[in-house]
């Protein structure tokens, strides 16, 4: 192996796939389906991994350790939106509120 070798495989970093499991609710005790999680690694990525909920509310998604802009979003309700570091396999648990409508 000769240095350069060396120094490019020293700097190269493995980052563990992990499980991130998560379940969504509702303001209301609703356990809506079809909730878009959203993991991406900066606010401008549009090629994050994302994961839909269940009908039971539940979410699971396969992402590298690291640091994410964590998006949950259902139609008629706000989004949710955390940065988060994931680094074993582990849980979340989000509530969406409802949108507030005015009519004129």
């Amino acid at each position: 192996i000769n240095d350069s070798s060396a120094e490019l495989y020293e700097s190269y970093t493995v980052r563990k796939i992990v499980i991130q499991n998560g379940k969504v609710v509702s303001a209301t005790g609703e356990l809506p389906y079809d909730v878009i999680a959203d993991f991406s690694e900066s606010n401008d990525d549009d090629n994050g991994t994302y994961s839909v909920t269940n009908e039971n509310g539940v979410f699971e998604a396969s992402v590298k350790e690291g640091f994410y802009n964590l998006k949950i979003s259902y139609m008629g309700y706000d989004e949710f939106k955390k940065d988060i570091y994931i680094n074993n396999d582990s849980s979340l648990q989000s509530f969406l509120k409802p949108m507030a409508f005015e009519i004129d």
